[in-house]
């Protein structure tokens, strides 16, 4: 467990403190109370905003900054509150009305900025836009109120529970429980210290906003547990910003600093190689194409000789070569090692993890041919590792003795790590590619894909092409009574029974929230009425927490080539709501 240092039990003391003299203040003398909270509220919005504005080019992070900025507006919003509140006097208007409406604009604001500053993690934006957009939206915002005394918030819906006070505040509960969603989700952009007291804001500024709620009767402590609730939310939304943002990043600054000012080696023709290779991995290659650029460049140093990367299979506990260059074309006395029995550098190197280096000259020749008169006097083997395993090795040989020195080592174990990173990148872009195109609940293809393959099959060879819609009836009265875990269950359940009823060519996608659609190719109605007997039996034997799977479908095909394949869709989705309409007739029917 991590220790509190001094200066943080310092601050816990202080704010202890402050609350507790905030509390009796409260049943005290409330006005009082209320304007020394919003004057906190402004002081500490406003160090943010000029702490962050004066050391901006130091905070690389513009999530940082724009949450910075933002609450810079948002003292701006307290004071105007504050100047209308009864009791300070600076208002001749009816000030009590303003008040509460500026005050729902700065909280709103609030939860808001917190909501949208994730759009910005790790992206570049000019702090001048930024502040130009906050001053466009506090000009719209504020203008209608101030200036026209029109109340905004009439035309928002308001939310009525009985004794409760809503109004408008669902809103502001709705973005900041999104918000807390979405800082978890992305937990491992930050560091830990940001995360903790962002949530602790968060969090406290629900609380604050519950109190705010409470029924008329517990108006008098709601108000003040609020507000203290709230000053809480911006001391650690403080901390999260400006501890985190401003203060962290100078040790990574300096260490930057200090790394960069480590001199290089003199092997210029070496650090030429490798910016080569460096900057082909940046490219965006194939594998393959990348590995054959890379060993391509590797041999351009004028005392290497051969060089490879071979790829572990791991099931088959061998070491395949998969890019090779050399003085010639057939170098290699084996395309593939078995890990096993071969116990070279090359192998070693993966069973160890690490890097090998070998200046025996026979040793070297059990895995090159001896091909020209100079011998193979070292080879270096080096571990190429992506994403914690094993990808396989790239294997240098050299005429000179000795060739691969700490230094070279240094600067060619660079290579395979970037190769890693090429790699990890790489099969990402699969990852991605794969959810780009599939819908992540049941693994089914999703719309894009299947708006992509209807296209693509729409061609007077694959006729007909029959076209089936299905959609679940009353999912959203099980997601209401048994929670949406049931409902996802019920639609992983149907997706299985799709696909354990369909053909390896056919195309089964998710259209929509309980939504299906299957594209069958060379498919006519009487097959496409026979898959549908099919589906239909096996529907009707599910039953999951006592509901019966309730499906309604639809289907039409095309057969000619003069047929458009959209309208061939929209029919088979007439078709299903039609079938929809019959199952809920009968069901009320069957009721009465």
């Amino acid at each position: 467990m991590r220790k509190q240092s001094p200066t943080n039990r310092k601050q816990f003391f202080v704010i202890l403190a402050l609350i507790i003299f905030c509390s009796i203040l409260s049943f005290q003398h409330f006005e009082l109370f209320h304007l020394l909270v919003a004057i906190y509220s402004i002081i500490i919005g406003s160090i943010i905003f000029i702490i962050v504005l004066n050391t901006n080019q130091l905070v690389s992070n513009n999530y940082y900054i724009f949450l910075g900025i933002a609450f810079g507006f948002i003292a701006i919003y307290e004071f105007i509150h504050t100047i209308y509140l009864p009791g300070v006097n600076i208002s001749y208007f009816d000030s009590r009305e303003i008040a509460a409406q500026i005050w729902y604009i700065s909280r709103f604001s609030q939860s808001l900025a917190i909501l949208l500053s994730f759009i910005f993690v790790n992206k570049v934006v000019k702090i001048k836009y930024l502040i130009a957009t906050f001053l466009i939206y506090s000009i719209l915002i504020l203008s209608p109120i101030l200036y026209f005394k029109i109340n905004i918030f009439n035309y928002l819906p308001v939310l009525k529970l009985s004794g409760y006070q809503f109004q408008y505040s669902y809103l502001i509960l709705i973005i900041l429980i999104i918000s807390l969603f979405v800082l978890n989700k992305r937990k491992i952009t930050f560091s830990e210290f940001h995360y903790h007291n962002m949530t602790t804001a968060i969090i406290f500024f629900i609380i604050s906003e519950l109190f705010f709620i409470l029924p008329a009767n517990f108006t008098s402590s709601a108000n003040t547990f609020g507000h203290l609730t709230r000053l809480l939310s911006f001391y650690f939304i403080y901390r999260s910003i400006v501890v985190s943002g401003l203060k962290e990043p100078y040790n990574t600054i300096f260490y930057k600093l200090t790394k960069s000012n480590k001199k290089l080696s003199d092997l210029n023709q070496i650090l030429n190689v490798v910016k080569n290779i460096h900057e082909t991995i940046n490219e965006d290659f194939e594998l393959n194409n990348l590995f054959d650029k890379v060993v391509n460049i590797l041999i351009k140093k004028e005392d290497y000789q051969m060089a490879f990367i071979g790829e572990y299979i791991k099931d088959n506990k061998e070491l395949k070569i998969v890019s090779s260059v050399g003085v010639s074309s057939d170098f290699l006395k084996k395309e593939t090692l078995d890990i096993n029995k071969d116990n070279s550098a090359v192998t070693q190197a993966i069973k160890k993890r690490k890097i090998i280096r070998d200046y025996n000259p026979q040793a070297i020749l059990n895995i090159f041919e001896k091909i020209d008169e100079n011998v193979h006097n070292s080879l270096i083997s080096l571990p190429i590792i992506y994403d914690g395993s094993v990808y396989g090795v790239l294997v240098i040989s050299s005429y000179r003795e000795e060739a691969f020195n700490d230094q070279v080592l240094e600067h060619l174990s660079k290579v395979t790590q970037n190769l890693g990173v090429a790699i990890t990148r790489y099969f990402t872009q699969q990852k991605i590619r794969y959810m780009s195109f599939h819908d992540q609940l049941t693994g089914l293809y999703n719309k894009n894909f299947f708006n992509e393959e209807i296209n693509r099959l729409d061609t007077s060879r694959k006729l007909p092409i029959s076209i089936i819609v299905t959609d679940f009836n009353d999912l959203k009265q099980i997601n209401d009574s048994y929670g949406h875990k049931t409902g996802d269950k019920f639609l992983k359940t149907y997706a299985n029974i799709l696909k354990k009823n369909s053909r390896q060519e056919d195309i089964i996608a998710r259209w929509g929230g309980d939504e299906f659609v299957i594209l069958l190719p060379n498919t006519n109605s009487e097959t496409t009425e026979k898959l549908l007997d099919r589906l239909k039996q096996t529907v009707q034997k599910v039953e999951i927490k006592g509901e019966k799977m309730q499906i309604a479908f639809g289907y039409a095909v095309k057969e000619k080539p003069t047929q458009n394949i959209d309208e061939i869709f929209r029919q088979a989705d007439q078709n299903m709501y039609h079938n929809k309409k019959v199952m809920k007739n009968n069901y009320r029917e069957n009721q009465v």
